[in-house]
């Protein structure tokens, strides 16, 4: 098949699932002609950029650039997915790949293992947190990159492939061989009890298994005397809608409203009712986001916010309301398009406005609502069961905003390029006949002197410029980031979760408004008089600012 025929068919083809039709509606346009004669007009020029342009120009860049110039015109989330792209997008979507297992960075250049996934084949023949793979296939992967890595690691079940190590305190290279098998990367984070009564699970992304994954994690907090929940979906991007639902299901009675959609077509407007019912006692829980929090996380949030079931603490979610269907394509790429729109049960949009600009929609998520004052100019909604107000106007404002964590210009260099796990992989393979028990090193763990010097010369090796005033500012984010990387080097992932909630400034923000989670309970249930916080959440003040 020619170039512009294949693009003349990939146009079409768009155009026809975009109308949901086995043929393109002739309509006239503004003085512009058919949309037939449109396309034809897209492949001319196609024809006159390949026989004229200055240089040669790949065909294939050219359609997909066409492509992803017209669904720019819809909205920010229309998106065309490569036939290179698919494969990757549907592996985060299923929440599985096949590979060695390993969580890795490229570290000043050197291909380092960070954690090996448990159960994994990187795992199962010992991997370690802080191996450094100085080989692959007998040929040095020193200054590798990240394409490459996945390229050279990632791989069909069943295949091997052999990498050569260095690993603190041993002399010699040690070399494994690997065989590739499929790796679950789980979405629900390994599960604690962050305080006596007081669960804490971490939800990254919804994928197919998440509602299964959760409901374990809570079984598992219930059998260790679970009272409290505080629920982490900060920087969750979402994922599939069912699963969605199901988690609020968990909380909500059975045959009630989890979300509903509008669409131009009526088989994109649909209403998804709980299923089974609240399977969980009436307890207290804390919903925790911020602005990355999107699409399916703003479902669980703005559910839960709507029926009273939860506190929403955190700051206002990015606004992601818009649902697409995948539309697989011939030339083994597909599209996500946009054909209907997410309203939680009180009626509000989730979706925030958008232009075309897409740069200015990512940079502005999460910025209407920051503030305790600035629900003054948003819509306002009541809640299904208590009638406290809620706001509109894009994404889930929280009834209880925190001050995020923010980092300084050091702090955002150490985190970008993994300065600091050198430091705490040495510090945890000396120490470690002293690091018996996690939760005492948690509560005792301090960086001395020497540490901090070490830790300076580190930092400047880098080619980082120290100024004092900023490195001293930034000792206890020091302390804490190397404190969750001794624990992931000596204990693994599940320790590094929990160090990274324990230490986590907003989760203590977070503990501290157990108080109004309670309150919002016994106020559900009709029980108790409403203190001053359950007055303020029924006059719609209750966003306030907690520091």
């Amino acid at each position: 098949m020619s170039k512009n025929r294949k693009l003349i068919g990939l146009l079409i083809l768009v155009a026809v699932f975009a109308t949901g039709a086995a043929a393109i509606d002739y309509v006239q346009t503004s003085g512009r002609g058919t949309p037939f004669q449109q396309w034809n007009t897209l492949t001319r020029i196609a024809s006159l950029v390949r026989d004229n342009y200055v240089e040669e120009v790949d065909q294939d860049k050219l359609i997909d650039g066409a492509i992803e110039g017209m669904l720019t015109k819809l909205d920010p989330h229309s998106t065309y997915i490569s036939p290179e792209n698919s494969k990757q997008v549907q592996e985060r979507f299923e929440g599985e790949f096949e590979g060695i297992g390993i969580h890795f960075d490229v570290i000043n250049g050197i291909l380092t293992v960070l954690s090996p996934i448990p159960g994994s084949p990187a795992y199962a023949v010992g991997l370690q947190a802080g191996d450094k793979i100085v080989k692959i296939e007998g040929k040095s992967a020193i200054g590798i990159k990240d394409p490459q890595v996945l390229e050279k690691l990632k791989g069909q079940k069943g295949t091997k492939v052999r990498v050569t190590v260095k690993r603190e305190g041993e002399q010699n290279l040690l070399e494994f061989t690997i065989t590739r098998d499929k790796i679950k990367i789980p979405s629900v984070q390994p599960a604690f009890m962050i305080r006596p009564g007081v669960g804490y699970v971490w939800i990254t992304h919804f994928s197919r298994e998440t509602g299964e994954e959760f409901d374990e994690a809570l079984d598992r907090l219930k059998r260790e005397g679970m009272k409290k929940l505080i629920l982490n979906l900060r920087d969750n991007g979402g994922g599939y809608l069912d699963q969605a639902v199901q988690i609020v299901g968990r909380f909500i009675d059975k045959g009630q409203m989890v979300v509903y959609t509008k669409g131009r077509r009526t088989n994109a407007s649909e209403e998804h009712i709980a299923q089974q019912g609240t399977e969980h006692p009436l307890y207290p829980v804390i919903v925790m986001i911020n602005s990355a929090s999107a699409s399916a996380s703003e479902i669980v949030a703005g559910a839960l916010q709507d029926h009273d079931r939860a506190l929403i603490v955190g700051q206002t979610s990015f606004g992601k309301g818009l649902v697409q269907n995948k539309f697989e394509l011939q030339n083994g790429g597909s599209v996500l398009l946009t054909v209907a729109r997410y309203y939680t049960p009180s009626g509000r949009l989730i979706q925030r406005p958008y232009t075309e600009d897409r740069m200015s929609y990512l940079e502005e998520a999460g910025t209407a609502g920051a503030d305790s004052d600035s629900t003054a100019q948003r819509p306002v909604y009541y809640t299904k069961n208590l009638n406290r107000k809620v706001y509109g106007g894009g994404g889930i404002a929280p009834d209880f905003t925190l001050k995020p964590d923010t980092l300084n210009a050091l702090e955002r260099r150490l985190i970008r390029d993994n300065i600091l796990f050198d430091f705490a992989s040495h510090y945890a393979g000396a120490h470690r006949t002293e690091l018996t028990d996690l939760g005492s090193f948690i509560a005792r763990f301090d960086l001395s002197k020497r540490d901090l010097a070490e830790i300076r010369k580190v930092i400047e090796d880098r080619g980082v410029a120290l100024k004092e005033e900023e490195f001293q500012d930034s000792i206890d984010f020091i302390r804490r980031i190397i404190t969750q990387e001794i624990a992931l080097s000596r204990w693994g992932r599940e320790a590094q979760v929990q160090v990274l909630a324990s230490l986590d400034p907003e989760v203590h923000q977070a503990l501290n408004l157990f108080d109004q989670a309670e309150m919002l309970v016994a106020d559900r249930n009709g029980g108790g008089a409403p203190g001053a916080a359950s007055r303020r959440s029924r006059t719609g003040e209750e966003v306030g600012r907690i520091r």
